[in-house]
């Protein structure tokens, strides 16, 4: 693991409630996340984490969308397209190098009867999470085993230093909103975290 994504990893521990992967509100597919009046650019393009066609797969939900990259950019991570997944290349690594420490991956969820690939994690009416323990999410080929599904707020999550710890191999984090029912802007992450499967 480079200093330069332990660095970034440690600078996500401060940030603010309400800045860590904020929701997309009233969008097309292809546009970007909605911005906070407070915040101002926060991700920069990325190559693919491996080959053209990557995907996020979690057969149990029907969730089946490309997989690119991203980077995190002034401590704030909002994928860029509203209707794909994508690896935070700046602080963990790619599914391919899952040996050498922690894949995060971030998608975003919208409110208002909108669809993003978040949504497909939860029920619409009653807000449960249906992704479980025992689940198999495959990232870019490579298949992990759902262990732990959690809500936290925002605050709670840009400060969770085992979260970010990056040096953690063979894990894979996935974040994204939980909406509120209310259509405002999401104050609560779903986060799962998943560990290698073993041949």
């Amino acid at each position: 693991m480079t200093s330069r994504r332990l660095a970034v990893a440690a600078a996500l521990l401060l940030v603010v409630c309400g800045a860590l992967l904020i929701t997309a509100r009233h969008l097309s597919p292809g546009q970007s996340g909605t911005r906070t009046p407070s915040l101002t650019t926060v991700t920069e393009a990325a190559p693919s984490p491996s080959k053209e066609g990557s995907r996020l797969i979690i057969e149990s939900v029907g969730l089946d969308v490309p997989l690119s990259a991203m980077t995190a950019s002034r401590h704030l991570i909002d994928p860029p397209i509203i209707d794909a997944a994508y690896v935070i290349a700046n602080i963990g690594v790619s599914p391919s190098h899952h040996a050498q420490g922690t894949v995060y991956i971030a998608m975003h969820a919208l409110p208002d009867g909108q669809h993003g690939p978040g949504n497909t994690l939860i029920d619409p009416t009653s807000r449960t999470i249906l992704v479980t323990p025992g689940d198999t999410i495959l990232a870019d080929g490579t298949a992990y085993t759902v262990i732990t599904v959690t809500t936290q707020s925002k605050a709670t999550t840009s400060q969770d230093a085992q979260l970010w710890n990056p040096n953690t191999p063979d894990r894979l984090i996935l974040i994204t909103c939980l909406p509120t029912p209310t259509g405002e802007t999401a104050t609560h992450n779903i986060i799962i975290s998943a560990e290698i499967q073993q041949p």
